[in-house]
């Protein structure tokens, strides 16, 4: 019987060696420098929640950031407001060749004062801030909650 497309073992009784392809190893890249970081704040509402993120630009070389997030929601006095999770903390790692990437919180159910709020940026050594009259929906008495999205 003869079977197409099957190739005997060779005489040698062991397997034909295949070619292994080798990847190129990765450049590493540097450790962006906070000139190289432009960070711009933005709010936005969906739902009755408040979304507050800012765009990190990125201008230069390509570059890595590995380091902290911190958003700080505060009154007109500079006092954190009262909401789980105020301050919110966390750790980010970009890469940049791209021009810009954002990171975003997620601020809930405020049924505090209708106060001038501020918010405060923290990335990296470079902070920004922005400034709104108004925070979410205060959809049921009790707790505000503010968690980081990405």
């Amino acid at each position: 019987m003869l079977i197409l497309g099957c190739e005997a073992a060779p005489p040698s009784g062991k397997p034909p060696q295949v070619p292994r392809i080798e990847s190129p190893t990765p450049t590493p890249t540097a450790v962006c420098a906070k000139d190289q970081l432009l960070l711009v704040p933005s709010t936005d509402g969906a739902g009755g929640s408040a979304i507050i993120g800012v765009e990190i630009h990125h201008r230069g070389d390509p570059c890595t950031f590995r380091g902290e997030a911190e958003l700080r929601i505060l009154d007109a006095e500079g006092s954190l407001l009262e909401a789980q999770g105020n301050p919110s903390k966390a750790t980010i790692e970009l890469s940049f060749p791209s021009d810009h990437m954002g990171v975003m919180w997620s601020w809930q159910n405020w049924c505090g004062p209708a106060v001038p709020i501020r918010f405060v940026i923290s990335i990296g050594g470079l902070k920004t801030s922005l400034e709104s009259i108004a925070g979410p929906r205060c959809d049921m008495p009790g707790i505000s909650i503010l968690q980081f999205l990405f």
